[in-house]
């Protein structure tokens, strides 16, 4: 089985560095911007990503690891939509943290900014329902506001986990606050989820990477070997050990790049491809 991971895209953002610190957060986490775009161009690299996935039949289906948008609003949301869409497997929308607070700027002056987050379910509405696809078994949902599911595909127990934080940016910053936040909800519902797995693999996906103790923890408790697909930091990163593996991909708009996943009997493959 094989599946594609599309990175954080911020469709909507009009320059690479937007604050004062973005070029900094780059500089010392080491992120590469020599390929990284802006405003239409984001775009066009989505449509690129899009393309290449339809000419691969292998792919099985497609998810979008959070942040598809840079402000949240209607208008950002319609074009990934849009775009996305198009894609002929299935396609799972994760939202990130840049999904949840909508608002508009003019340069660096906030225009319009939302009272509140918008619901996982006006989020989800603009894509298809993945949901409906037989490709997926026990597909499970837990009520409430955060995005949590899980499904199953043949031997591999897939577990979508919510740690967006729903707090306001502090220090009248526009949108939702950056930092991660593993609500009771969430906390209980990964457990829950991973502990009654029946299946030899689980894959965790969250926008922003889980807490390696957390993972650790669990892993003892299966048994089984934990794989955690996040983004949020723009750095690709891989920690595999005490048989946990983190995978922290890139952000679109930094490199043309998407994440693929090959699952075999045996264990799992990774690969970045260059779109």
């Amino acid at each position: 089985m094989k599946f594609a991971v599309i990175p954080d895209v911020h469709i909507g953002r009009e320059s690479v560095f937007i604050n004062p610190w973005d070029k900094w957060y780059c500089f010392f986490k080491r992120i590469p911007t020599n390929e990284a775009v802006a405003g239409k161009a984001i775009i066009e690299r989505l449509k690129r990503a899009v393309r290449w996935i339809n000419t691969h039949p292998e792919i099985e289906f497609v998810i979008s690891i959070g942040d598809i948008t840079d402000s949240g609003t209607p208008e950002q949301l319609r074009k990934a939509s849009q775009i996305c869409n198009e894609i002929r497997v299935p396609f799972i929308p994760l939202i990130g943290n840049h999904d949840l607070w909508p608002y508009q700027r003019r340069g660096k002056e906030i225009i319009w900014e939302a009272k509140e987050p918008i619901s996982v379910e006006k989020f989800e509405c603009y894509f298809k329902n993945w949901r409906t696809s037989p490709l997926f078994k026990n597909v499970q949902k837990q009520k409430g506001v955060f995005q949590n599911f899980a499904f199953s595909i043949k031997d591999t127990r897939f577990v979508i986990v919510d740690n967006n934080n729903r707090r306001k940016a502090p220090f009248g910053l526009p949108g939702q606050a950056g930092w991660a936040k593993l609500h009771p909800e969430s906390y209980f519902w990964l457990q829950k989820e991973v502990l009654s797995a029946q299946e030899t693999k689980i894959i965790i996906f969250s926008h922003a990477p889980l807490n390696r103790r957390l993972l650790e923890k669990l892993q003892k408790l299966t048994g089984k070997y934990l794989i955690n697909i996040a983004g949020h930091r723009h750095k690709r990163t891989c920690l595999d050990k005490k048989n946990v593996m983190t995978v922290i991909v890139n952000a679109l708009y930094h490199e043309p790049l998407i994440l693929l996943v090959e699952i075999f009997k045996q264990g799992i493959k990774i690969e970045y491809q260059k779109i």
